[in-house]
């Protein structure tokens, strides 16, 4: 049942204060002329006059003599004159027009026409007190009949106050929107209907690279990777349902341009009438900090695996303080406790005596801040010992001087070099007795030199073996049939063979230096080959159009082709070979098959309506003969039932051959009904909707049936293959969903009908539907394919199944495809009355 809309509210009205429908002035005026005077009338006046005099609100009482012309004030509480700084006197010389102000005049013939079609009237204006103050009032005024005349009484109240909260409210709205428009961060808000942007300032838009009109009507979890659309869902989901969760995270947003970029976004959930119904967003770009972030622990990682690599310690030296610093390494290399006190004293304490003299001078120049230095020198391990084991170490150190240039620090690094002083020193004994070998090898060496010899000549045969092959590789270039061509990298033709000139109607000496893109002038193809050169891969081409430039009246041909590189050691690309292979035959054979399927489609529509058009008659057979004949024989029975005056048998026998009537009557019109549907005198809206009516009556399945826009198709054979196609859908929902309710969506999209059936039942399987048989979803699915269709099943075990259908609609007008000579059709517009 449609809803009434709404009667539309007066302007300046309240919903709150219209609690009920006011009494118009001529049921006003019949309900004062009608009311007896009675006893305590007086009293209840002089109650109301004082009830008006303790109102906080003004109230006013004024005669109304035409729209344009209101009376004089004919009483006024004490409220609105201290409001306006009258007296009751002064009030009582006054009218409405003589304290409105001057832009308000012009409204009043319209609310004085709303307040007498209305009886009331709720409105705002401006009021001018006696000293000249401008007041904003809110006024509720009610028309009655008093003493005979049209009066109105009014109801002022002063809304200074509220104009100065909402002018503030306004200002604030305005200061809020300015400062997330101009802020440094990335603000948007968003809602959860859709959900889509609701606002967004400028700073996102730079940073995503959209306009802001671009932005709006996305989805935002569009801009974001999809790990963060699932945590950002599911941060939402926890606030949502109570749980406490950080409001800031760290996400990766996508811009238009595809680039990634690192953002902290702080979420705050925005609320309508105590629900929330989205969120504030502020996004902070950190892609910097995090790039600085990873450079640096790269940094650290690198240095820190050289240094462990290396096994190197780390030391600094304060030229101002001379103070120390030894990580635990050096430490370890000169064979000292963490305890002892880093100094120079106390490395030389270590050093070898032979080399204290030399660090003590480079120790000197180091503080004059000469230069850098690198030097080697010994340890002894054993301080006991002095002629006892050593340990070789490095140190190399690095001057860091102020902003004057005087040197302030040393940083350096100690490693042990012990291990390469002693391969060093195995390397001058591997020297000496590498030269007693070597002239021991010379004589092995002029032995090799004559087995060298015949390697060459065995060398010199291969040679000639591989001129043989150079030839027969000639031949077959030469005398292929596929065309092949040969170019350098700057796409200059070096060689062709017959059958390519013979291709391009030349000879092949005309080839010989010609830029290949002076005879075949094609962008695309360029394209193709500065690709192939780049990426220094093949690029293979199938069933390529070409059309001679020198000969436009020869045929079309189509080419498979394929370039490929050739490298050289370097890993650059030396030449092209440009392969080609004509297959104009197969093309042809091709775009034959191709008229060949679209007329197999036709067949097959031939083939659905003669089926159709043969339940048709079966169906017409059934209703046309045999019902009306079983109707008939029911007819006369009841005749004989109702003479039969004595014998019960024969009445007996009588309901017993009309009950066996009625069954064969109703089988015979079942059938009727589903070899022949109602879908031949009407649209596929109405049979559709027959069919639901059908399941809920037979098998208690509620079908929901939408239908978007003019989804009908002409063809009557597609229509009967779209019902069958239901039919059969449904039944299965029927018979394996378990459950009661289904739904089917038909409409049209440019020249296709797309049918969708869904249900939320126990759902299957689909790779499971080959191993079926008869006419089900299989049967379905291969005529849809004959049709030049498709069918596409998606169903989850426990979730339910959806069924899709698109085909097209090759009908271009309203008769049917075919219809076979002598077949009979159904009447338009006819009824067949099946009497009982």
């Amino acid at each position: 049942m449609a809803k009434k809309p709404n009667r539309p509210q007066q302007e300046g009205t309240h919903p709150s204060r219209r609690t009920c429908e006011p009494l118009r002035p001529r049921q006003q005026a019949a309900s004062v002329v009608a009311r007896p005077a009675r006893p305590g009338a007086a009293i209840e006046a002089q109650q109301l006059d004082l009830l008006l005099q303790l109102s906080c609100d003004g109230v006013v009482l004024h005669e109304l003599i035409s729209e344009t012309a209101p009376g004089n004030f004919l009483q006024a509480n004490q409220a609105i004159c201290r409001l306006l700084g009258y007296n009751l006197e002064e009030m009582r010389r006054l009218t409405p027009l003589d304290i409105l102000a001057p832009e308000d005049l012009a409204k009043v013939p319209g609310d004085t026409a709303v307040m007498e079609r209305d009886g009331v009237l709720i409105h705002q204006k401006t009021l001018l007190a006696k000293d000249g103050r401008r007041i904003p009032v809110e006024i509720s005024s009610r028309l009655f009949e008093h003493d005979g005349k049209r009066t109105a009484v009014s109801n002022i109240r002063d809304i200074t106050e509220r104009k100065r909260v909402e002018e503030a409210l306004r200002q604030s709205e305005e200061k809020a929107k300015d400062l997330i428009r101009h802020a440094p961060a990335g603000i948007y808000e968003i809602t959860f209907r859709g959900p889509r942007f609701r606002s967004v300032n400028d700073v996102l838009c730079q940073y995503l690279g959209y306009t802001r009109e671009e932005l709006l009507p996305m989805n935002p979890f569009d801009i974001l990777d999809e790990r963060g659309k699932t945590v950002f869902q599911e941060r939402i989901q926890k606030r949502l349902a109570g749980e406490k969760v950080d409001e800031s995270a760290e996400y990766k947003v996508r811009a238009k341009d595809g680039r990634q970029y690192d953002v902290i976004l702080k979420s705050t959930l925005t609320y309508k009438d105590g629900e929330p119904e989205g969120a504030l967003i502020i996004a902070h770009d950190v892609t910097a900090h995090k790039q600085a972030e990873e450079a640096l622990r790269e940094s650290e990682r690198r240095l820190r695996l050289v240094m462990e690599g290396a096994q190197m310690g780390r030391w600094e030296w304060d030229l101002r303080t001379h103070e120390h610093y030894w990580s635990e390494r050096v430490y370890e290399l000169l064979g000292l406790e963490l305890c002892r006190k880093a100094s120079t004293r106390t490395l030389l304490d270590r050093i070898h005596p032979a080399d204290k003299e030399a660090i003590t001078k480079l120790a000197d120049q180091v503080i004059t801040g000469e230069t850098d230095f690198r030097t080697e020198f010994r340890i002894l391990c054993d301080m006991r010992e002095p002629r006892g084991e050593v340990r070789w170490l490095s140190s190399q150190g690095t001057l860091v001087r102020n902003k004057d240039g005087r040197p302030e620090r040393v940083l350096g690094m100690l490693y042990d070099i012990t291990q390469r002083k002693q391969m060093e020193a195995e390397l001058r004994q591997l020297n000496e007795r590498l030269e007693k070998e070597v002239k021991a090898q010379t004589e092995q060496l002029r032995e090799s030199v004559g087995r060298l010899q015949d390697e060459v000549a065995r060398r010199v045969m291969a040679e000639a073996g591989l001129r043989k092959q150079s030839r027969m590789l000639e031949g077959f270039f030469r005398h292929t049939v596929a065309p092949l061509a040969f170019l350098d990298r700057r796409l200059r033709y070096v060689r062709v063979n017959e059958a390519y000139a013979r291709a391009n109607g030349k000879v092949p000496e005309y080839f010989a230096g010609k830029d290949y893109f002076s005879l075949h002038s094609d962008p695309q193809m360029r394209a193709v080959f500065e690709q192939v050169m780049h990426a220094r891969q093949p690029y293979l081409a199938h069933a390529l159009p070409h059309v001679h430039r020198d000969d436009p009246e020869q045929r079309l041909t189509f080419w498979d082709w394929q370039l490929t590189p050739l490298l050289s050691d370097t890993g650059d690309v030396q030449f092209l070979v440009l392969n080609l292979e004509d297959v104009t035959k197969e093309q042809t054979a091709l775009r034959e098959l191709e008229h060949r399927a679209g007329q197999l489609q036709k067949l097959t529509l031939q083939l659905s309506q003669a089926e159709d058009h043969e339940r048709k008659r079966l169906a017409d057979l059934l209703h046309d003969d045999l019902q009306q004949i079983l109707a008939a024989a029911k007819f006369h029975i009841g005749l004989l039932d109702s003479q039969a005056t004595d014998a019960g048998a024969v009445h007996e026998i009588a309901g017993e051959i009309k009950q066996m009537l009625k069954e064969a009557i109703d089988k015979s019109r079942s059938l009727s009904h589903e070899l022949s549907p109602v879908f031949y005198q009407v649209d596929l809206a109405d049979v559709f909707e027959w069919l639901a009516d059908q399941m809920q009556s037979r098998h208690g399945l509620t079908v929901h049936v939408e239908v978007r826009g003019r989804a009908d198709s002409p063809s009557e054979a597609m229509k009967a293959f779209l019902y069958k196609a239901a039919h059969e859908m449904l039944f299965n929902i029927i018979k394996h969903a378990g459950v009661n309710r289904a739904t089917l969506r038909l409409r049209r999209m440019r020249k296709h009908l797309w049918l969708t059936i869904s249900d939320q039942g126990q759902g299957f399987d689909p790779k499971t539907l080959a191993k079926t048989s008869g006419f089900g979803l299989l049967t379905i699915r291969e005529r849809v394919e004959l049709l030049g269709g498709r069918m596409r099943i998606k169903s989850t075990k426990g979730r339910g199944s959806i069924f899709l259908i698109a085909v097209p609609d090759l009908a271009k007008a309203a008769p049917d495809a075919v219809i076979e000579p002598g077949a009979r059709r159904p009447p338009g517009g006819g009824l067949r009355v099946l009497l009982v």
